[in-house]
Order: structure tokens, then C-alpha cells, then sequence
């Protein structure tokens, strides 16, 4: 099972994404309740969140710009329901094409292709903090990674309820390592 996520900087695009799906912008709060300059798109079921303040598109906007953001959405689940998935990322960190995913075999053969392995995330005293990740040749946090074997892999990623965005290709042509574990809840 997979579905393609799109990228956009365009604002009429987003905006029309959102309403459909009854999404509000907003700026969110520190933890004094004060804005801290960031921003995300809310749903029905955050829209009460004490993190979140409904603000108007054009100061949504303004920041998205002035943040050169893009946002990667979804607009249908695999199974063909409408997909809430969205992700704000630096427009420089722009995947060329993007694919998310839940199908394990895909997630494991785009992984080896690319020499990459499962492992478990350790915290700074080596002890396993539940996280996952996939850990490929010459990255550099080899002693925050534990290998693990795929099984246990997808346990946890079952378990979180996560989805794969994955990059085939860069821009030039070259095999991409891009990936970003996501919720699938949006």
C-alpha cells in the first residue's frame, strides 16, 4: 500500500487543501503562551489545542515565506480516503519527487538498495528510546544507533503508526537517501 505525496509553494494550492479538509492556520505558542514565530496547519481535532492560536492566511503566508517553506501533502490514502497527511519543510531540503509509504517490502527493498539498514535510536546514555530509524554508509551518529533486523523494525513502526516519505531520485539524477519517518495520522 502507497500513496504519493505532492510538494507545493503555492499558496492558493494550500489554502484550498486545508479547507477542504476543515484545516485552520495557525501560529503556535511556547510554553508561556506566547507565539513563537512557527506555524503548522491544524485540524478539527487540534483546532482546541492550548499550543495552537488561529491566525489569518496572510500572516500564515508571510511566515511560510519568510521561512522559504514548502509543504508536502498527501490528498488520498492508499486505500483511497482523504488523506490530513501534510509536513512543512525548508524549501531547501526539497525532494525532488516524493512517495510515501506503509508497504514494508517497499520500505526494506528502497533501504537496501541504497546499503541502508533498521536501527533502534539510543539516547546519550546508550539506552533505546523506542525510536527507529534507517542508518546508511558514512552517517554520522553511529553511537545514537543500534542496528536491529527488520522485524523489529516494523514492530516499531507499526506500533507508532508511521509512514515513510522516500525520495528515488535528487534533482541531477542521482539515487537519493532522502527519507523521513512520519506519522500517518497527520
Amino acid at each position: 500500500m502507497s500513496a504519493t505525496a505532492k510538494t507545493t509553494t503555492d499558496h492558493d494550492q494550500i489554502r484550498g487543501w486545508a479547507r477542504e479538509r476543515g484545516a485552520q492556520p495557525v501560529a503556535l505558542l511556547d510554553d508561556d503562551g506566547k507565539d513563537s514565530g512557527g506555524i503548522e496547519l491544524a485540524f478539527a481535532d487540534h483546532q482546541d489545542d492550548a499550543n495552537l492560536e488561529p491566525i489569518d492566511w496572510d500572516l500564515w503566508f508571510e511566515r511560510f515565506d519568510q521561512r522559504d517553506l514548502a509543504l508536502v501533502f498527501q490528498d488520498h490514502t492508499a486505500s483511497g480516503e482523504t488523506s490530513n497527511f501534510n509536513k512543512l519543510i525548508s524549501r531547501e531540503s526539497l525532494p525532488y519527487r516524493s512517495t510515501v509509504t506503509v508497504d514494508h517490502a517497499a520500505i526494506r527493498r528502497w533501504a537496501e538498495r541504497r546499503e541502508g539498514t533498521p536501527v533502534a535510536v539510543l539516547d546519550s546514555n546508550g539506552s533505546d528510546t523506542g525510536g527507529i530509524e534507517l542508518d546508511f554508509p558514512g552517517y554520522s551518529g553511529g553511537e545514537q544507533l543500534e542496528p536491529i533486523d527488520w522485524h523489529s523494525w516494523f514492530e516499531r513502526f507499526e506500533a507508532r503508526r508511521l509512514a515513510l516519505v522516500y525520495q528515488e531520485q535528487t534533482r541531477d539524477g542521482e539515487t537519493s537517501r532522502f527519507n523521513k519517518l512520519v506519522s500517518r495520522d497527520g
